[in-house]
């Protein structure tokens, strides 16, 4: 799959060559391109390829849970290295822990998307309890 990605970002990117990224669509058994141009027809490569909703329920699907991924010191030190100093011993064991009842709320921001006109993230919840409501960028 890395190879194919290569080979979209060369011909659509790079060398900005239309007919080749309607052979890589048909290469790839996608439906043939209906864009004439190549900045609409490579959206349409993308959305036809790998659709936003799959890639990210593949994503949360395949990524490790957090209880799982922060269960080593090095991963809390490589995180409370980035923020102010201050004591970090409660929210490391709620980390650690994966914690849902923590007072804390550690999100770790996986992707920020503009639609419309409102901006939404995707996000992982590492610690805490996210409700509606609770949390703007």
């Amino acid at each position: 799959m890395k190879a194919h990605f290569r080979e979209v970002h060369k011909c659509a990117l790079i060398e900005k060559d239309l007919d080749r990224l309607r052979q890589l669509a048909i290469k790839l058994a996608l439906p043939p391109l209906k864009a004439k141009r190549l900045d609409d027809a490579a959206t349409e490569f993308m959305r036809l390829w790998l659709p936003l909703t799959a890639a990210v329920i593949k994503a949360c699907a395949m990524g490790k849970s957090p209880s799982k991924a922060l269960a080593t010191d090095e991963r809390i030190d490589a995180l409370s290295s980035k923020l102010p100093t201050i004591d970090f011993v409660p929210l490391c064991n709620a980390l650690k822990k994966c914690d849902i009842q923590s007072p804390f709320c550690v999100l770790q921001i996986a992707r920020l998307l503009k639609l419309e006109d409102r901006r939404v993230a995707l996000v992982r919840v590492l610690c805490g309890t996210l409700t509606q409501g609770t949390a703007s960028l």
